[in-house]
């Protein structure tokens, strides 16, 4: 009795793995991902970049370090909405500037110079 139990649901599994075979193995956006020559470590980063970016079509650059420590715009905005009333805002570690962007009058401090070359496009992009 209990083998027939146990084929049975070997058979469903076999079944199910089939199906699952024939399905498409790329879907639309994965392999945007690899036209876009963007690192397996940073995908799951990429597939948020509008979050993280509203206008990440116009032309926003990051390189893979980049992607970690950026906040999303929404949060970025909120933070500098509770400082608005601050005249001279600093941000140690700026990095791509997620979070400077959104201030008016920013100090930015980066240990890369690529990092600063970021915000420097991003600054003349946004405002």
């Amino acid at each position: 009795m209990k083998t027939k139990k146990f084929s049975k649901q070997r058979r469903a599994r076999r079944s199910k793995r089939s199906k699952l075979s024939q399905l498409p193995t790329q879907t639309h956006e994965t392999r945007r991902v690899t036209e876009e020559g963007v690192s397996p470590l940073v995908e799951k980063y990429w597939f948020q970049r509008y979050d993280l970016f509203s206008r990440y079509d116009e032309g926003i650059k990051l390189d893979e370090q980049g992607w970690y420590p950026v906040t999303p715009e929404q949060i970025a905005i909120r933070q500098a909405k509770r400082c608005e009333n601050a005249t001279v805002v600093i941000d140690c570690f700026a990095g791509v500037g997620g979070n400077a962007i959104q201030f008016a009058s920013l100090l930015g401090v980066d240990s890369q110079l690529l990092n600063y070359q970021f915000d420097k496009f991003l600054a003349l992009w946004f405002t």
